[in-house]
């Protein structure tokens, strides 16, 4: 069988064909014209088949991936459930090492000591009262606001270096 783009291909080239036999009218010959028919019909035919197993397909891959993404999700939360536990152990061992007042301990396979963490920075006020060589701002453009105003007027943002796209897509249902 033929490739979608091969049918497709032939599909525009037959009805170009049919297009300019119509247009002889009476100097085209009718087993010619026929012949076109025929052949536009059978390649519609594959045409529709070769859709239907695309669809098939489509269907099949999103609905692997739904489950692919559950699958996901699920050792997602396992990993967390992990990393809680190890976080837990360690808190215990630092409760452990502090009440002992020692630094290091050694068992038969593993050593455990108390490290000293990076230095962090907490801000004690909402808006920090600071001077300012010690605030950093991040500007970002508002894309909503501008989308809102190019669909309420084009002109608002006309000059503006922005470009307003639409994405296409093909959208598959049973």
């Amino acid at each position: 069988m033929s490739t979608l783009l091969e049918l497709s291909d032939e599909m525009r080239r037959l009805g170009y064909l049919l297009m300019d036999l119509e247009e002889a009218g009476d100097d085209a010959p009718a087993e010619l014209q026929e012949e076109v028919q025929h052949r536009l019909d059978e390649v519609a035919e594959q045409l529709s088949e070769k859709l239907d197993a695309y669809a098939a397909l489509i269907e099949e891959h999103e609905a692997r991936a739904g489950v692919l993404r559950e699958h996901a999700q699920r050792f997602e939360k396992a990993a967390r459930a992990s990393e809680n536990v190890a976080r837990r152990l360690k808190e215990r061992l630092l409760l452990a090492l502090d009440g002992m007042g020692v630094e290091k301990l050694q068992g038969q396979v593993y050593s455990v000591a108390l490290a000293q963490g990076p230095w962090r920075v907490e801000v004690m006020a909402e808006e920090p009262v600071l001077e300012a060589g010690y605030i950093r701002t991040t500007v970002e453009v508002d894309k909503q606001s501008l989308l809102r105003d190019w669909k309420q007027d084009p002109k608002a943002v006309e000059g503006l270096p922005v470009k307003f796209t639409r994405s296409r897509y093909v959208r598959v249902k049973p």
